[in-house]
Protein backbone atom coordinates (compact mmCIF):
# COMPACT_ATOMS: atom_id res chain seq x y z
CA UNK A 1 0.00 0.00 0.00
CA UNK A 2 1.26 3.38 -0.85
CA UNK A 3 1.22 6.30 1.53
CA UNK A 4 -1.25 8.12 -0.72
CA UNK A 5 -3.98 5.46 -0.37
CA UNK A 6 -3.61 5.41 3.40
CA UNK A 7 -4.05 9.19 3.54
CA UNK A 8 -7.11 9.01 1.27
CA UNK A 9 -8.64 6.29 3.43
CA UNK A 10 -7.99 8.24 6.61
CA UNK A 11 -9.54 11.36 5.06
CA UNK A 12 -12.67 9.45 3.99
CA UNK A 13 -13.07 7.96 7.47
CA UNK A 14 -12.58 11.37 9.09
CA UNK A 15 -15.19 13.00 6.87
CA UNK A 16 -17.65 10.15 7.48
CA UNK A 17 -17.14 10.51 11.23
CA UNK A 18 -17.74 14.27 11.11
CA UNK A 19 -20.91 13.86 9.03
CA UNK A 20 -22.22 11.14 11.36
CA UNK A 21 -21.61 13.30 14.42
CA UNK A 22 -23.36 16.30 12.84
CA UNK A 23 -26.38 14.17 11.92
CA UNK A 24 -26.48 12.72 15.44
CA UNK A 25 -26.32 16.22 16.92
CA UNK A 26 -29.19 17.46 14.74
CA UNK A 27 -31.23 14.35 15.63
CA UNK A 28 -30.71 14.92 19.36
CA UNK A 29 -31.84 18.55 19.06
CA UNK A 30 -34.97 17.48 17.19
CA UNK A 31 -35.71 14.69 19.66
CA UNK A 32 -35.14 16.98 22.64
CA UNK A 33 -37.64 19.47 21.27
CA UNK A 34 -40.10 16.65 20.58
CA UNK A 35 -40.05 14.77 23.91
CA UNK A 36 -38.75 17.40 26.34
CA UNK A 37 -36.29 17.24 29.22
CA UNK A 38 -37.98 14.39 31.09
CA UNK A 39 -38.15 12.25 27.96
CA UNK A 40 -34.47 12.90 27.22
CA UNK A 41 -33.58 11.83 30.76
CA UNK A 42 -35.46 8.57 30.30
CA UNK A 43 -33.85 8.08 26.91
CA UNK A 44 -30.37 8.53 28.38
CA UNK A 45 -31.16 6.03 31.15
CA UNK A 46 -32.38 3.35 28.73
CA UNK A 47 -29.93 3.84 25.85
CA UNK A 48 -26.91 2.05 27.44
CA UNK A 49 -29.04 -1.01 28.24
CA UNK A 50 -30.47 -0.96 24.72
CA UNK A 51 -26.96 -0.73 23.22
CA UNK A 52 -25.75 -3.72 25.27
CA UNK A 53 -28.76 -5.78 24.20
CA UNK A 54 -28.12 -5.02 20.55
Amino acid sequence: MSKNTIIKGALILTLANIITRILGFVYRIYMSNLIGAEGMGLYQLIMPVYTILI
